[in-house]
C-alpha cells in the first residue's frame, strides 16, 4: 500500500479494499487501517468474500 500511495493513489476519489477467503479476512481486520491511509474526502469500501472463520 505504501508503494502504491507514494504512485499518486493518495489522490484518488474511491477506494476498495477486497479479498475472497483467507484475504477477505485479512479485509475485515485491515479496513479501518486502509481507510485510514486516504484523505476524508475520499470514499472508502471493503468487500469481503468467505473471510469468516469458526473457531471451533
Amino acid at each position: 500500500m505504501e508503494d502504491l500511495m507514494a504512485k499518486e493513489m493518495c489522490q484518488a476519489k474511491q477506494a476498495l479494499l477486497s479479498g475472497c477467503s483467507a484475504g477477505g479476512l485479512a479485509a475485515i481486520l485491515r479496513c479501518d487501517d486502509f481507510g485510514n491511509m486516504f484523505p476524508p474526502s475520499t470514499r472508502v469500501k471493503c468487500l469481503t468474500d468467505a473471510g469468516f472463520f469458526l473457531d471451533a
